[in-house]
C-alpha cells in the first residue's frame, strides 16, 4: 500500500529494513559465514544488525571472524566499502588504507569515510570536488567513468557536503522516475537493489534539505516499486523485479542464465545488507522531518545530449543514445504504458565471458556484426543518429497514447537486417518487413525475445492496456 505521508513512508522503509535484517540473521543462525563470495557484506551486515537491534554476541562474532579472515593483501580488497560499513557499524579502526579505485562512486565513498572519521578531511574535500567538477555533466548526471552513464552509480555517487552538486544530481534522476517508481533502467547495475536503496536515501536527504513534497512523492513511488519485489522471507532479489535468485551463487554469475542482470563483481550478501543499511538511513531521515503528504508530480518530457524522454498522456518513452558501456543504450525506447514497463532495458556484463553480447542491443546488423560496433551517436531533435562502419541509421520517434513508432532510414553499402528485443508480453507489432523470432537474449529485464527482419524499415509498436 502506498504511504500517505512521510511518517508512513519512514515506517514502510523501516519494515523493509527489519525484513532484510531478520533474513540475514536467520541465514547466519546455523552457519559460520555466508558460504559464498563477499567483498564487504560482513561489514554492512554488522551495521545493519546493529541499526536494527538484531545482533547478538554470537552473530557479531561470526561476522567479525569472517571479516578478519579476508586477505588485506589482495589488490581487489574493497577497503573503501569495508571502511564505510564498519563506520556505519561503529567499529571503524585506523589507520585507514584505501584501494584508490579512481571511478566516481569509489572516490566519493573514500572522501565520505575520511570526512566522517575526521581524517585527512582537506584531502577528501579536494579529491571529491575535483572528481565532481570533471564527472558531473551540465544535465546533473554524474558519470562514474568517462562514457559510463549508470543511473545506479549516479544515485550512489552522492555526498551532501557538496549541496549544489547533490541537488543537481537528484534533480537529474527525478526526471527519469516513472509513475510506478521504476527508475534505474540505464547503465551498469540496472534495476539492482543496491541502486534503489541509494536512490531512496538521496531522495529522503533531498526532502530533509529542501522540504520538497514532490521529492517525497518520488521517494514514495520508488519505495512502493521496491517493496513489490520483497520476497516472502523479507529479503530482496539482487535484481529488482526478478524472482528470488538461488543461493549460494558462483563467483561467475554473469555466465549463468539464472542470474540475468548480474555482473562479475556482484555478490548477493554484499548488496542485500548494503540495501538494508541505506533504507534504514532513509527511514531515520524521514522520521525526523516535519510530517507532510507527498505530491506526485506530472511526468514531463525532457531532452539533453544523452537522453530523450517523450511523454504522451499515460505513455512514456525514454531513449538513451548508444555509446560507452552497452547498458547505456536504449536505441529502442524503454516504454512505460498501462502502469508498467512494456519494453526492456538492454546490455549487461561486457568484460570476459558472459551471457551478453552486442546482439543484445536492438540495432541493425550485418550477419553477426552489430551496427553498435565502433559507432558514435547523437540526437537531432526527436531523431537518433547512429554512425558506424556499417553505415548510418536515422531513427525518428513518434510517440502516441499506447503506441511507439520508429521511423528508420539506413544509409549503407550493405543490406543490413533489423533486430529488436521484447519482453515476454509482446506488443502488437506492425513493420514494413516481417519480423521473425530468432531466439533469446538477456538483460536486467530478464530473458528477452529477439526478432529480426531481412531489411530495415519502419516499425510500429502498440501496447494494449
Amino acid at each position: 500500500m502506498r504511504a500517505c505521508d512521510s511518517r508512513q513512508l519512514a515506517g514502510q522503509l523501516g519494515a523493509l529494513t527489519d525484513g532484510i535484517a531478520a533474513y540475514v540473521a536467520d541465514y547466519l543462525a546455523d552457519r559460520e559465514d555466508f558460504g559464498m563470495r563477499t567483498f564487504y557484506g560482513e561489514s554492512f551486515a554488522l551495521a545493519l544488525l546493529a541499526k536494527t537491534g538484531r545482533h547478538d554476541a554470537a552473530l557479531e562474532a561470526k561476522l567479525l571472524n569472517a571479516f578478519h579472515r579476508k586477505d588485506r593483501r589482495d589488490p581487489q580488497y574493497h577497503w573503501e566499502f569495508n571502511h564505510y560499513g564498519m563506520l556505519e557499524a561503529g567499529q571503524l579502526t585506523e589507520p585507514l588504507t584505501f584501494k584508490h579505485t579512481p571511478c566516481t562512486n569509489w572516490t566519493l565513498l573514500r572522501s565520505n569515510v575520511r570526512i566522517a572519521a575526521g581524517i585527512d578531511v582537506d584531502t577528501a574535500r579536494v579529491e571529491a570536488l575535483a572528481k565532481l567538477r570533471r564527472r558531473q555533466r551540465p544535465s546533473g548526471l554524474i558519470l562514474d567513468d568517462p562514457g559510463v552513464r549508470s543511473f545506479q552509480n549516479h544515485c550512489f555517487s552522492h555526498e551532501d557536503v557538496w549541496l549544489r552538486a547533490f541537488k543537481r544530481a537528484v534533480d537529474f534522476i527525478r526526471r527519469f522516475i516513472l509513475p510506478n517508481g521504476d527508475a534505474l533502467y540505464i547503465g551498469r547495475g540496472q534495476q539492482q537493489s543496491f541502486g534503489y536503496a541509494s536512490l531512496i536515501y538521496i531522495l529522503s536527504a533531498y526532502v530533509a534539505l529542501t522540504g520538497d513534497r514532490g521529492a517525497l512523492g518520488d521517494a514514495t513511488r520508488v519505495a512502493e516499486f521496491l517493496t513489490q519485489s520483497t520476497c516472502a522471507d523479507g529479503s530482496l532479489p539482487l535484481v529488482v523485479g526478478a524472482s528470488k535468485e538461488p543461493l549460494p551463487h558462483s563467483d561467475t554469475p554473469q555466465c549463468d542464465l539464472r542470474y540475468s542482470g548480474w555482473y562479475a563483481y556482484n555478490n548477493y550478501f554484499d548488496y542485500l545488507p548494503f540495501a538494508g543499511v541505506f533504507l534504514k538511513k532513509a527511514a531515520d531521515i524521514l522520521s525526523r522531518v516535519p510530517n507532510a503528504a507527498p505530491i506526485f508530480n506530472v511526468q514531463q518530457s525532457y531532452r539533453d545530449a544523452d537522453f530523450l524522454k517523450i511523454v504522451c498522456g499515460n505513455t512514456i518513452a525514454v531513449v538513451s543514445r548508444p555509446g560507452g558501456y552497452w547498458t547505456n543504450d536504449l536505441p529502442t525506447p524503454y516504454v512505460y504504458s498501462g502502469g508498467r514497463a512494456r519494453m526492456p532495458c538492454y546490455g549487461g556484463e561486457q568484460f570476459g565471458n558472459s551471457i551478453y553480447s552486442l546482439s543484445g542491443l536492438p540495432l541493425p546488423m550485418l550477419g553477426n556484426t552489430s551496427m553498435r560496433r565502433r559507432a558514435i551517436s547523437f540526437f537531432v531533435g526527436d531523431r537518433l543518429v547512429v554512425i558506424s562502419p556499417l553505415g548510418v541509421l536515422l531513427r525518428r520517434f513518434e510517440i502516441g497514447e499506447g503506441r511507439v513508432c520508429l521511423r528508420n532510414t539506413v544509409i549503407s553499402p550493405f543490406q543490413l537486417h533489423d533486430r529488436y528485443l521484447f519482453l515476454s508480453e509482446l506488443p502488437v507489432i506492425r513493420s514494413d518487413y516481417a519480423l521473425t523470432a530468432v531466439g533469446p537474449a538477456y538483460s536486467a529485464s530478464g530473458e528477452l525475445m529477439a526478432y529480426e527482419s531481412m531489411r530495415v524499415g519502419d516499425v510500429e509498436l502498440e501496447f494494449p492496456a
